[in-house]
């Protein structure tokens, strides 16, 4: 529907958000919008709107946002729109600031977004009394600003488009930090020698937070703006898309005695915590690269960033540092970067990230003095290990590594990445031909790569509870579900799927299982009773049983959730059913475990050949395992009821 010239009549009543954006309207009219009543939302951007009356409108009472930027608006004719919060009239064809006296009626509105050629101190006067989040000014075509005309906008928030086929106007950077919290500048280009300082003390700016994109500037003009802005209160500073430019004979000893200067102003201290540098492209082939690396290095700050710069080395730190964050990623840095470095204590978090490293036990090296250390991202560079060097030695304080694509041997044997957060594993992973153990435990997969139904011929032994939870957290994607998921004990049960076999956690989350013959309850209490002094919790055969679930689950669940399982053998139980999956159970969480999981207590002698035949583990176990023997004492003999 780009093709449209009009505004369709088609909408619904109750529409609440229409989008009108990358059309061909040229104009509006109050049959428009006048049956959307519940209109909230409007989007007419890159039209070919040249003139706009707010009239149109008058209908929409609910209209909260608005956005006509990118048309060909020259004039307008106003009313004010009371609910309106959200207002953008940038880029578009406006010589003086579109500013009406209505607009000061808007008491709800937050974002306003305009465009002019020329800009007055009268120009904002409709408006001083409002308290606005954010202003968004594009001056493409800007040909005149009278100073100080910023100052009387009350906002957070003051972006600011500069043209970028003219001289930045520096009043315009100085008006702006002596106006907003916030300041975002974009197209800085500037290529005069003379720099024009602040009329006014840097110190009283008010901007806290303050953002250049896309520069264009000579190395000394940069370096005065640096200097300017580490004397004022900015805490955030951040500069994307800089390309400082210069030749041999223009890089003057001047200019290094202004960097040195500002270095100088780095190493006593400013109010300054972050400083980011990104994307830095530089046309002077030719310079003291000493006292630049030096300059960065010896920063008093917490936070520094310098990213896609081609930078090749870094100074350490002359003194113990402040740097708790370092961003150097996409870089030419190699392993010797910081080489003795010991300075950097209180650094947690270091990205170096798209490098030049190759060696992982210098790197390990390295990092070994940083001894605050928690996060190391050395993803995307050349690394390799070579067993024939010495070993890696990681920071203890480490706790999050990132060596993601580098050049690790596909020699590796056993990999060890449990207790981590992977979500998922490359397929890249299956290079390593040797590998013979990976353990990835503990971590937060949910698919392995290449696992397909006509992959997998292997039989794995999987316990309930691993069962169970792999059925929560894949969300029925199981692999060969339910046909290639089958019991495997007991052996009445061999052989048949598992997808009708459901299972819950215990309630009582047992520490101890008594598993005993209903037949000797006197017996139960008396055990119970003395077993309760040693044990906080206690699961009791039947009582802690859930009910609604078979005898074959319930018996497996308390098993699955007991550390110890205690049987107390009688004649009578070892000839019954229950023994048989009981004892089977417990017999093989004894063995999966390797665990000392299980208990025998006799309560009275058990010759063998009561043993049924098919209880062969049993005679083995005690055979082969030590066994108590019920005391005689008269208090704990068997009631003379009990069978």
């Amino acid at each position: 529907f780009s093709f449209l010239a009009c505004v369709p009549k088609s909408q619904s009543r109750h529409t609440t958000v229409l989008d009108l954006s990358q059309k061909n309207i040229s104009e509006l009219h109050i049959s428009d919008f006048s049956s959307l009543p519940e209109l909230q939302v409007l989007n007419l951007s890159h039209n070919l709107i040249r003139e706009l009356f707010f009239s149109v409108f008058k209908f929409n009472e609910k209209l909260e946002c608005l956005d006509l930027s990118h048309n060909n608006l020259w004039n307008m004719c106003c009313q004010t729109l009371a609910g309106l919060k959200h207002l953008d009239l940038s880029f578009n064809k406006f010589k003086t600031l579109p500013i009406c006296q209505e607009f000061g009626n808007m008491l709800n509105l937050e974002y306003l977004g305009l465009n002019a050629t020329m800009i007055r101190k009268s120009d904002f006067r409709g408006i001083i009394h409002l308290q606005l989040h954010t202003v968004f000014l594009t001056l493409e075509d800007l040909s005149h600003y009278e100073s100080k005309s910023l100052i009387v906008l009350n906002t957070k928030n003051l972006h600011i488009v500069f043209p970028i086929n003219k001289n930045f106007a520096f009043p315009l950077l100085y008006d702006g930090m002596n106006t907003s919290e916030k300041l975002v500048l974009s197209n800085i280009i500037y290529n005069s020698t003379d720099f024009p300082f602040p009329p006014f003390d840097p110190l009283k700016f008010k901007t806290l937070n303050l953002r250049f994109n896309n520069l264009d500037l000579s190395w000394s003009i940069l370096v005065q703006i640096f200097m300017i802005v580490w004397s004022t209160p900015v805490e955030y500073f951040t500069v994307k898309k800089l390309t400082f430019r210069g030749s041999v004979q223009s890089t003057t000893n001047t200019d290094f005695s202004l960097l040195s200067y500002w270095a100088q102003s780095v190493y006593s201290g400013s109010s300054m915590k972050a400083l980011i540098l990104d994307h830095i492209r530089t046309k002077v082939f030719s310079f003291r690269q000493d006292i630049l690396y030096k300059t960065f290095s010896d920063m008093n700050i917490e936070n520094l960033t310098i990213s896609d710069a081609y930078m090749p080395h870094i100074l350490c730190h002359s003194s113990t540092s402040l740097f708790q964050y370092l961003d150097f990623s996409y870089n030419a840095l190699t392993e010797e970067v910081f080489k003795n470095c010991d300075t950097l204590t209180h650094l947690k978090m270091l990205i170096l990230q798209r490098n030049q490293l190759e060696n992982l036990s210098k790197e390990s090296s390295m990092m070994s003095k940083m001894k605050s250390l928690k996060h190391l991202d050395i993803s995307r560079n050349f690394l390799y290990y070579d067993e024939n060097e010495n070993h890696c030695h990681w920071v203890g304080t480490l706790a999050k590594l990132n060596l993601s694509s580098n050049k690790l041997t596909i020699n590796v044997q056993i990999l060890d990445l449990q207790n981590n957060q992977i979500r998922t594993v490359p397929k890249d992973i299956t290079e390593l031909k040797a590998l013979k153990e990976l353990n990835i435990a503990f971590n937060r997969l949910t698919e392995l790569p290449g696992c397909k139904e006509d992959t997998i011929h292997s039989n794995v032994l999987v316990n309930y509870e691993l069962l169970l939870i792999l059925k929560k957290k894949s969300h029925g994607r199981l692999v060969g579900w339910p046909e290639s998921y089958v019991r495997e004990y007991p052996d009445g049960l061999k052989g048949t799927q598992l997808k009708d076999f459901q299972l819950s956690e215990l309630s009582c989350n047992t520490t101890l299982l008594l598993v005993i013959a209903p037949v000797v309850t006197v017996v139960v209490v008396a055990v119970t009773s003395f077993l309760c002094i040693y044990f906080d919790i206690m699961c009791l055969h039947e009582r802690n049983f859930i009910p609604g679930k078979s005898i074959v689950e319930n018996i497996i669940n308390c098993i699955e959730k007991s550390y110890k399982s205690i049987f107390v053998l009688s004649p009578n139980f070892v000839q019954s059913e229950w023994c048989h999956y009981e004892l089977y159970f417990a017999h093989h969480k004894l063995f999966s475990e390797s665990s000392n999981s299980l208990i025998l207590i006799l309560l009275e002698p058990v010759p063998l050949y009561l043993i049924p035949a098919r209880y062969h583990k049993l005679k083995a176990l005690m055979a082969k395992r030590t066994y108590l023997e019920w005391p005689k004492e008269k208090m704990l003999t068997k009631s003379p009821s009990c069978s």
